[in-house]
């Protein structure tokens, strides 16, 4: 068993003697050893002063992703890095491991090995290398604290942060981080930008995601491709917005979309707060049509609010001798209610006088109907159907 010690005149000259060292080192984040990359390349071309800046801004950037909400550290910093090589170089292949792709592709390190003399004779090709790892860290340093601000919903707009929540809780803020980012470090985008962008990101999610019950990775390249090009100063804002729209007519019908809303099992087969949302959303539309407003708080409150459940107007587990329906997890079959616990397993008509003084719209209009079968929730379930596809209509 060997220990080497190396007494180092420099806090930064740690990524140099890790790059030729760490061959066998125990396993850290890709990031870390882009860290100790740059720094190690940044000492190559004789630039101290570049390594202690690398040294610095990562600290400060580790500092952004701590604040991170999320299970491990090392997935979070992971991730960031991969979409910040997404949006910075337009590579969408072979993703597994971008420590090596910025060695091989972004910032090359046999160009440097094989060219060193030439480098230290060619103050140009020299600068132009020293230029490539600034602006790389640069990058990377702008975009993390970015980066927690999306993550965490913490922006200064809180209409954007609600946004942003939304597309969360329909389990897809972590799949459009790359243009949600390029977006948000564009200088010729706006910070107002972002809301009706995350609006169509949201229109997206429900009718292709969603309801268009497609694939969770469906048109993600495009997406990706997008944030290159929003990046790269390719893409205005009002192309931006067609781009999307385009996506989500590619990969969605209305025909098919009104067929997978009334015929879907969501109950079991959507997490839970998706399916509240929904119910939500439909709970507010039926406010506004009936001009009355009952407060019952806003999409975080009700989706952490255990007295607001999920209500099967026909329930899952039905008294003896009775016929269970086909339809009974589907959207017309469920309901936003306070009194779940006292509704408990009884059939539609011992609900019916609840339905009828309770403050939900949506339970009071069931109370209309003088009994509750498959009919009755196909019945519903178009009613929910029309809503859905007009309210995120393209």
């Amino acid at each position: 068993f060997k220990i080497n010690v190396f007494e180092l005149e420099e806090e930064s000259e740690v990524g140099l003697i890790f790059e030729t060292m760490n061959d066998r080192g125990l396993p850290l984040s890709d990031i870390d050893k882009v860290k100790n990359y740059l720094i190690y390349m940044s000492h190559k071309l004789d630039d101290k002063q570049l390594a202690k800046e690398i040294n610095k801004k990562f600290g400060e950037l580790f500092t952004e992703l701590m604040t991170i909400e999320y299970n491990s550290i090392t997935k979070i910093e992971n991730r960031f890095l991969k979409d910040c090589y997404l949006i910075y170089s337009g590579d969408t292949r072979e993703l597994s491991d971008i420590h090596k792709k910025i060695k091989s592709q972004l910032i090359k390190q046999r160009e440097i090995f094989k060219n060193k003399s030439l480098f230290d004779n060619n103050a140009i090709l020299k600068n132009k290398k020293l230029n490539e790892i600034k602006d790389f860290n640069n990058f990377l340093h702008k975009c993390s604290a970015l980066y927690a601000n999306i993550f965490n919903q913490s922006f200064e707009n809180s209409e954007l942060n609600n946004s942003l929540f939304r597309l969360k809780t329909l389990g897809k803020l972590e799949t459009f981080l790359p243009l949600i980012l390029a977006v948000s470090i564009n200088k010729k985008y706006r910070n107002e930008f972002l809301i009706p962008i995350i609006e169509l990101l949201e229109i997206y999610t429900i009718r292709v995601y969603i309801f268009g019950n497609k694939k969770s990775n469906t048109g993600i390249t495009s997406f990706y491709d997008l944030a290159y090009k929003i990046h790269s100063n390719k893409l205005i804002f009002n192309d931006l917005k067609k781009e999307i729209r385009n996506l989500v007519q590619k990969n969605s019908t209305t025909t098919e979309l009104k067929k997978n809303i009334v015929n879907l099992s969501v109950y079991n087969n959507l997490d839970n707060n998706i399916v509240k949302f929904f119910l939500y959303e439909y709970e507010k539309y039926l406010q506004v049509e009936a001009k009355t407003n009952y407060e019952f708080g806003d999409l975080s409150s009700v989706l952490d609010d255990n007295k607001i459940s999920i209500e099967h107007i026909s329930p899952q587990i039905v008294q003896p001798g009775v016929r269970p329906l086909k339809n009974t997890n589907n959207i017309g079959n469920l309901v936003l209610t306070f009194g779940n616990s006292s509704l408990s397993n009884k059939n539609f008509l011992s609900k019916k006088d609840y339905y009828k003084n309770s403050d939900l719209f949506s339970e009071k209009e069931l109370s209309a109907f003088d009994k509750w079968e498959d009919k009755e929730i196909s019945e519903r379930g178009k009613k929910l159907s029309k809503f859905i596809i007009d309210k995120w209509k393209i």
